[in-house]
């Protein structure tokens, strides 16, 4: 084996497992949060063992949840907090008493003693403020209505935190901490003065404020002191720490000067949220999973349903419609990280058992794992029509030109409307990303995934988890689990190597890879063939356009010639006067339509450039047109017949300014031969300037 830094080992084991599962959820449109805890637990202790110790992941993914709740305090507006106050307390207040009310009753049935019940009641009412969050802001659903009460009912949970230890350890029989509540007091106190005064001022003045805003390293260094500093300061007071950072965003928010501060905050962001979605996909322990599955499963269903619906009954009783008071339901159905902590001090104060820890600890970690499908099961039964209009009238939803929706006439039409233009969104980005996936790049990904695995192989092998030859022996060789790889990710098939325990999960995963790049490399072909299906047709219609101008401008010329001899032989008439005006409109036409076809540039905008002699002749065929049309001017002083209406006068004038944009366009295309356009240009100067210089005369 080669021995590394196992903090680098472990750090690099856990990109690429987040990276490759965020790819497979990509495809399936799901949230990155999945790939994250996925990754956890595929690479944690009960998993791989590729980590065997989470703790330095855990304390790095507290960071992030402080910078994720420093954010949406930026992106929240206070005053739409103060508006739905009495959601966000009496909701969070009727939730934790139905929630103890519900697990009272199942508590009784199995005679629970009353600190268990007490302990259980407090860890099913809490849900998570990390993981709805990031959904949230995934779905761009942060400035709805709704969006802004979960996140107040997340808050009060959040602040919930506090009494629920206090009535933990008074039932515990410990002492109150008269000093701890005295903190946790003017700690609160101390939030509320300081939050009001800078959103009330909408000035917040940092030491060396002008220094720091004009060097970008002291930027980042500024903005980590402000998220993570606040948080300390809260956390010395008793309170949460990641509720003193969304308070520090939340002030950040009301001062414009201070914007730069979220810029500078964001790549952080993704990474330490990443790390703290691992950690909790770390604690999944599947061989615990594979004995209790029944009871887990029996637990969760029961967990979500019933959370589900006592938050839907607050989303109600607000206001919502009960189609967005389910899916505000779902969003607060999982239990939160915030219960890995009560449960950790009930075992601690003797409340319950280590098997029911156990046993508790896998359905918080598994509810997170759960959540974002069961959100999303929900979110068909939403009435988005109405989010939408909430999210417009909030301010918080004018993003990729939804902003003049609001002036539609129903919520039927704002609907189609929305949805085709989310569906246009996504077919757009799927050609980008399909236009972009090159035959080099899908084989770069090809053997990134190959090289990937294999080494996950190769570093991972444990007793439990390892790879096989058909004829005995463990496969120690880094080139061998390479093979192994080559032979998953290509054939779909496992050769004359097998793999057992987990690593037999994760040669399924390889084989999903595989397929995938199959499908692109297919794709790729297809687009192509198409590409050269399209650009003939296209090269037979631009053929088939020319052929048709040409014999109009012929036409035209025919026209003109008839209407000539008539003007000599004195035969015109009243009627042979409207058929000229008709042979001037449809030349002004023609003209126009030559005008597309010449390349606007030396990169013509053609899928398949038009022959070069065809071009040629059609713009020829336009000069000779101009050269009929004089001489029908000249005919006309000649013969003092006077044809000239004011019409036909405007569509000689229209025809002429055409004719110079084609002749100039052809000369700045670069498209035709230097002495080719050398006599058009001749020619040009002396019709067209004849032509303009006695059309504004009337014969004498």
């Amino acid at each position: 084996m080669v021995h590394a830094d196992p903090y680098l080992f472990g750090f690099v084991m856990i990109t690429l497992a987040a990276l490759v599962i965020g790819l497979i959820m990509g495809f399936m449109r799901q949230p990155s949060v999945i790939a994250y805890l996925l990754a956890g637990v595929l690479v944690g202790p009960y998993g791989l063992k590729l980590i065997s110790e989470g703790s330095m992941i855990s304390g790095l993914g507290n960071l992030g949840v402080m910078l994720l709740l420093f954010f949406v305090g930026a992106s929240i507006s206070l005053s739409t907090l103060v508006k739905r106050w009495k959601l966000a307390i009496f909701g969070t207040l009727i939730q934790i008493i139905l929630s103890l009310g519900v697990v009272f009753l199942i508590g009784h049935i199995f005679s629970w003693p009353l600190g268990q019940m007490v302990l259980m009641g407090f860890v099913i009412s809490l849900s998570s403020t990390a993981v709805i969050v990031k959904i949230l802001e995934s779905r761009e659903e942060i400035g709805t209505k709704l969006g802004q009460d979960v996140i107040g009912i997340l808050v009060m949970q959040d602040l919930a935190v506090i009494p629920m230890i206090m009535i933990l350890s008074a039932l515990s029989g410990e002492a109150t901490n008269v000093t701890g509540l005295l903190l946790n007091l003017a700690g609160g106190i101390f939030v509320i003065v300081l939050v009001l005064s800078i959103v009330r001022n909408g000035f917040l003045k940092l030491p060396f404020g002008k220094r720091i805003e004009s060097d970008p390293e002291l930027q980042v260094l500024a903005a980590l002191a402000m998220c993570f500093g606040i948080a300390v300061l809260s956390e010395s007071f008793q309170l949460s720490a990641a509720f003193g950072a969304f308070i520090a965003g939340m002030s950040i928010s009301s001062v414009r000067e201070m914007k730069w501060i979220t810029q500078n905050l964001q790549p952080f962001k993704v990474l330490f949220i990443a790390l703290f979605f691992i950690s909790i996909g770390m604690m999944v322990d599947l061989e615990y999973l594979s004995a209790h599955a029944f009871e887990l499963g029996l637990l969760l269903l029961a967990l979500f349903f019933v959370n589900s619906i006592l938050n839907a009954f607050i989303f109600r009783w607000s206001g919502e419609s009960w189609r967005n008071s389910l899916y505000g339901g779902s969003y607060l159905a999982q239990i939160g990280e915030f219960s890995f902590v009560l449960i950790a001090m009930g075992l601690g104060l003797g409340l319950i058992s280590s098997s029911a820890y156990q046993l508790t600890l896998q359905l918080i970690a598994l509810s997170l794992i759960i959540s974002p499908f069961w959100i999303s099961f929900f979110r068909q039964f939403v009435d988005k029509s109405t989010l939408i209009r909430e999210a417009i009238h909030s301010g918080e939803g004018r993003r990729e030109g939804i902003q003049f929706i609001k002036h539609l006439v129903d919520a039927n039409k704002l609907q189609v409307i929305v949805d085709e233009q989310r569906m246009e969104r996504r077919v757009r980005r799927l050609q980008t990303w399909v236009d972009k996936l090159t035959f080099t790049r899908i084989f770069a990904l090809w053997f990134f995934v190959i090289f990937s695995f294999g080494l996950i192989y190769f570093y991972g092998q444990t007793p439990e988890n390892s790879l096989i030859y058909q004829n005995g022996g463990s496969v120690n060789n880094l080139m061998d689990t390479i093979y192994f790889s080559f032979i998953s990710a290509t054939t779909t098939g496992y050769g004359d190597i097998l793999p057992f325990g987990l690593f037999k999960i994760l040669a399924i995963i390889e084989v999903v890879c595989g397929w995938l790049l199959l499908a692109a490399v297919t794709t790729r072909l297809i687009s192509v063939k198409q590409d050269i299906i399209i650009g003939e047709l296209y090269k037979a219609s631009l053929r088939s356009e020319i052929s048709g101008l040409r014999t109009a401008l012929r036409l035209f010329r025919q026209n003109i010639d008839d209407f000539i001899i008539r003007m000599e032989e004195g035969a015109l008439k009243k009627r042979s006067l409207n058929d000229l005006s008709r042979y001037l409109a449809s030349f002004e036409e023609n003209l126009l339509r030559v005008k597309l076809i010449i390349p606007k540039d030396n990169e013509d905008g053609f899928r398949t450039a038009p022959e070069e002699e065809d071009l040629e002749i059609l713009v020829n065929s336009a000069m000779n047109s101009f050269e009929k049309l004089l001489e029908l001017i000249n005919t006309n002083h000649r013969e003092t017949l006077d044809w000239r209406t004011e019409s036909a006068m405007n569509r000689i004038k229209v025809s002429v300014q055409i004719g110079e944009d084609i002749f100039k366009l052809a000369d700045r295309s670069g498209f035709f031969k230097p002495e080719f356009m050398k006599g058009l240009n001749e020619r040009r100067e002396s019709i067209i300037s004849e032509i303009r210089s006695k059309v504004g005369h009337r014969p004498k």
